[in-house]
């Protein structure tokens, strides 16, 4: 595990911990407790490339300390890019019982996943300049605008059957055209776009992003969001999973300081940045990395069940 740069003197209690959260267990100087047995009673992990390994899967162990942490009082939620049909699956599997925080921060829902707390669409302005910019723009694979409750998707793609999920191969629209145009019968003017999502290719994907910034004028942000996949997301401006997370906290009285949070990609920055302690994974972009107080294992290793053991919950929890 490597501490970020940006760790100072009022966090050196914690670096005793955390350094031995990645090796052999050895004597520690922990926080402060909230709980006796808890130093954060609050979690939020992002999915894909950080609960999800390389398999789209949670491991194993993952699970068993997410269950150790909850009968020790603590609380866990979702803060994922994916829309809440697209990470169902793994909603389910993992049981969250905070907000569930989809589309970077888009829409917030209720654990459950089945009423809306808070909707953050992108404006008709940053949608009409993305489309302007997009179209002829080389290195664009596929576009996927994404509603509330369904996908609109401009042209077949392999790779997107997959990303999405089974939700998605029932409710997701490919427009009939080769490369749709998003005319208003596919992109209708009374729903309102939370996101989109550009599939590009590695060699592409950050030319693709920097000039889709350029073209959105500062009306919606543009993420690399996953190097390996080489997709971008556009967001909604100041709307941010960190955001999300403090407005969802805040009604029940949790601060972000009692918040340990996962992440790996450029939308996790304002995430990893905000709460108590932001762990990035040992595969994360740069970016994150830097914004994360805590560099921990690789989502092909068991570290968020490291982490979770060893630094969220104290002895007692064990």
């Amino acid at each position: 595990m490597v501490l970020s740069s940006r760790l100072g003197l009022g966090s050196l209690l914690i670096a005793s911990l955390l350094l031995s959260a990645c090796g052999p267990a050895g004597q520690t100087v922990p926080r402060e407790a909230s709980s006796p047995r808890l130093r954060f009673p609050v979690v939020y992990s992002d999915l894909d490339g950080t609960a999800l390994d390389p398999a789209n899967r949670v491991r194993p162990e993952t699970l068993a300390a997410l269950e150790a942490f909850r009968r020790c009082g603590g609380r866990f939620g979702i803060a994922t890019g994916r829309s809440s049909e697209g990470a169902e699956a793994t909603r389910a599997a993992l049981r969250p019982d905070l907000p569930f925080i989809v589309m970077n921060g888009a829409l917030t829902l209720t654990p459950d996943a089945k009423t809306a707390l808070a909707v953050r669409p992108l404006s008709a302005e940053a949608v009409r300049r993305f489309l302007g910019a997009a179209q002829g723009l080389d290195g664009i694979e596929g576009i996927v605008v994404g509603f509330s409750h369904r996908m609109v998707q401009d042209r077949a793609l392999p790779m997107l059957d997959g990303y999405f999920g089974e939700f998605d191969k029932r409710e997701r629209k490919v427009c009939a055209a080769p490369a749709c145009d998003f005319s208003r019968e596919s992109l209708p003017a009374e729903e309102q776009a939370l996101k989109i999502l550009v599939v590009s290719t590695r060699a592409k994907a950050e030319t693709v992003r920097s000039r889709l910034e350029v073209a959105l004028g500062g009306e919606a942000l543009a993420y690399l969001a996953s190097p390996e996949d080489a997709t971008i997301d556009i967001v909604p401006l100041r709307v941010n999973k960190g955001m999300a997370i403090a407005a969802a906290l805040a009604p029940l009285g949790i601060a972000m300081a009692d918040v340990l949070a996962f992440g790996d990609g450029d939308n996790d920055l304002e995430m990893l940045g905000q709460v108590g302690l932001g762990v990035a994974m040992g595969n994360g972009v740069p970016g994150a990395k830097a914004a994360a107080l805590v560099i921990g294992g690789s989502h092909d290793t068991d570290a968020i069940a490291r982490v979770l053991r060893r630094v969220a919950m104290t002895p007692a929890c064990q």
